[in-house]
């Protein structure tokens, strides 16, 4: 999350400052001279200050947001010892700076999973035939 915390500093020549209002894209998110912004998107951040004979002052600031580089999803996967006549294959899928939202697996190309997901990390065992060649992959999409 990429909260921020604004600070306001007015004041008065001739009297004192008696109540704040920060808005943030117009929304009061405020009433004291500190508040805790939250950026997820390009945002208006306007403080208007009122002093003790009610006059009153407004400014206003632009904040730019840039999201961050995206950092693909990693995938392991890892041949499980078994003594039966099924292997076992495990896929393990992390997402560092956001989520998992569908996994695929392919078995010889062939889906044999696809779930829409919401998390951040995924595992999950694949089986399949031992004695045959056998193509195990997996397609794992983040949020972003």
């Amino acid at each position: 999350m990429n909260q921020y915390t604004l600070t306001a500093n007015a004041t008065d020549s001739d009297g004192s400052i008696a109540s704040y209002v920060i808005k943030q894209d117009g929304k009061t998110i405020s009433t004291t001279s500190t508040a805790t912004i939250t950026l997820t998107k390009n945002s208006v951040i306007t403080v208007v200050v009122t002093d003790n004979q009610r006059a009153s002052a407004t400014d206003s600031l632009q904040l730019t947001y840039e999201l961050p580089p995206n950092a693909n999803p990693t995938v392991n996967l890892t041949l499980l010892n078994s003594s039966s006549k099924t292997g076992y294959v495990s896929i393990v899928a992390k997402d560092s700076d956001g989520t998992i939202v569908n996994q695929k697996i392919y078995v010889n190309e062939k889906i044999v999973y696809n779930a829409n997901l919401n998390t951040s990390s995924i595992s999950r065992n694949q089986s399949f035939t031992k004695g045959t060649a056998t193509v195990i992959r997996t397609v794992v999409t983040d949020n972003r």
